[in-house]
């Protein structure tokens, strides 16, 4: 016999797709009126009686990446102020075991928005790709002359908040910025003491004080990432911390690597 739905129930599911997908849809409808209803009977109820949820496409997800998991998402978004997008995949591949690709590192970071805090300069290694020509745009009267000083021109101590919410300063000319964190420690521990990651003691990325930095690996940021570290109360972060370095150090001992 074909089950035929109540007016209640229809606006019950009206409601709720609104709000939540069909999955969320399908369990609280079975909650609500004690039914065994599957995913693929809710869509079709949805379908037929023509109801409309009157969200964007991917608005519940929030652009949730399906590549990367929410941990490697904020492992990208950290190493790319500091390195390119064929550095990012060779960091993260080293520390997940992947094998993402540069290609993939890099349509992630401009289709979410990424930006970093980069001098634009060539790295080590890197060729421009004009090398070997000559002039592709000479000078004109609207060029900058030697000397000339731009209106937007922060002089060096300056300090700016980047796209991810940290705090930047300005190191050098032209235009060289460096994360306050990392500064901040190269001050106090030098910079050939530089850890792979700082994070923050207190979840707060506005407090860049030395005392409130905890030096990780690679490694352990990421485990400290998959454990919801940040979420967790301030008091148990501390022996939290302790059993990911443990965990690291007990990996890195059974595949005979150093720690």
């Amino acid at each position: 016999m074909r089950f035929k739905y109540t007016d209640e129930q229809l606006k019950f599911i009206a409601n709720k797709f609104k709000k939540v997908g069909v999955p969320d849809v399908t369990i609280a409808f079975n909650e609500k009126f004690g039914l065994e209803k599957t995913e693929k009977q809710i869509k079709a109820a949805i379908s037929n009686h023509k109801i409309r949820c009157g969200r964007k496409t991917g608005e519940i997800k929030g652009g949730v990446s399906k590549l990367f998991t929410h941990s490697q998402v904020e492992y990208i978004k950290e190493k790319y102020q500091n390195h390119n997008p064929k550095k990012v995949a060779e960091l993260l591949n080293k520390t997940c075991n992947g094998s993402f690709t540069e290609a993939q590192i890099k349509s992630f970071v401009h289709n979410h928005g990424i930006n970093c805090d980069r001098t634009g300069h060539f790295e080590k290694g890197e060729q421009p790709w004009n090398k070997g020509t000559k002039g592709v745009m000479k000078p004109n009267k609207t060029s900058f002359k030697k000397g000339d000083i731009p209106l937007n021109h922060r002089p060096v101590g300056s300090e700016r908040i980047t796209r991810d919410g940290y705090r930047a300063i300005k190191i050098a000319e032209p235009n060289k910025w460096e994360l306050l964190q990392r500064y901040n420690w190269a001050k106090v521990h030098g910079n050939e003491n530089m850890p792979d990651n700082l994070r923050f003691k207190d979840n707060d990325k506005m407090n860049c004080d030395v005392s409130n930095l905890e030096p990780v690996s690679n490694q352990e940021h990421m485990v400290l990432n998959n454990m919801g570290f940040n979420q967790m109360p301030d008091e148990v972060k501390p022996v939290v911390l302790t059993i990911a370095k443990i965990d690291v150090k007990t990996q890195n001992l059974s595949k005979g690597r150093a720690a």
